[in-house]
């Protein structure tokens, strides 16, 4: 029999002393009294003050917010006032891998103070990403820096040409030493990285060209190192064995894990998931938007 989680969780310990809260995500119905009236809450970042109450629907979840960085998280039917959010507080030594996650999820979704354009270019900038401003936008993915932990990369370009594609590897950001050399029919390609001897802790550089198309601009990647790939990967089999969070949140938490460890087309499948599992959901689409913003 599959286990039912009902949660009420709240992360980060503080005075409980916030005024108002903002809503980071919510599925199914949920509803705030606003006097005598009940409303159904229809966007994330809405506010809700500590003289409202909220009121949770069957198979019904929302997460709220405050500047403090608490979050709650409500998953059991009922109703919840807002002035009463503080008492549900518990201690962060309690809080699971996953509610960390979670809980970083509301927190970037409601506090995020640049656009996710801005925070993409810092990233270009320091850690080593390449991009060409006068260069035509073709690739989509693996992302651009991210690290790559899996065997199978896979290579993902628009279809911008009538005409076979080359999809080039580089050993250098200067691309003179080619490690790569495919010619592709289609707008994807499966490249195993052991049989192409890519090395532990190192950078690559890879673009696609075709006869009709302007050069495309050049993505970076990293191969984790041996030690990092080993705990990486025995940090994400505790994390999921031991995830309270099903569906479109489970992916997303997992996404979460991959974004921390600049895993970035790890985290963009896992929420290219959660998109597709809960397709009304701002908070997810968000997530997609911000990991896969290009220059």
């Amino acid at each position: 029999m599959k286990k039912i989680f009902t949660l009420l969780l709240v992360l980060i310990v503080v005075d409980g002393s916030s005024q108002s809260y903002t809503l980071a995500y919510f599925k199914g119905h949920v509803e705030v009294l606003n006097g005598t009236v009940w409303e159904p809450l229809k966007n994330i970042s809405t506010v809700v003050s500590k003289s409202q109450t909220i009121k949770v629907g069957d198979k019904s979840e929302a997460i709220f917010t405050d500047a403090q960085k608490q979050t709650i998280y409500l998953s059991k039917p009922g109703t919840y006032p807002v002035v009463d959010f503080p008492k549900y507080i518990t201690s962060k030594a309690k809080v699971s891998l996953s509610a960390y996650y979670m809980n970083y999820i509301a927190h970037q979704i409601t506090h995020t103070e640049t656009n996710p354009e801005k925070n993409y270019k810092e990233q270009l900038k320091n850690k080593g990403g390449v991009s060409r401003a006068h260069a035509g936008v073709c690739l989509l993915g693996p992302v651009n820096t991210t690290a790559v932990i899996d065997s199978e990369i896979a290579f993902l370009w628009k279809n911008v040409s009538s005409d076979n594609y080359t999809l080039l590897i580089y050993d250098d950001e200067e691309k003179t030493s080619v490690k790569i050399s495919e010619t592709v029919k289609d707008t994807f390609f499966m490249l195993n990285r052991f049989t192409h001897r890519l090395e532990h802790g190192k950078t690559y550089y890879w673009t696609i060209t075709s006869p009709a198309i302007r050069p495309c601009e050049t993505f970076s990647f990293t191969i984790l190192s041996k030690d990092l790939e080993r705990k990486a990967k025995a940090d994400l089999r505790k994390l999921q064995a031991s995830t309270e969070f099903t569906g479109a949140m489970k992916e997303a938490v997992i996404g979460k894990f991959f974004e921390e460890k600049g895993l970035y087309e790890n985290a963009r499948r896992c929420y290219l998931k959660a998109s597709a599992l809960e397709p009304e959901s701002e908070t997810f689409s968000l997530l997609l938007q911000q990991i896969a913003a290009k220059p």
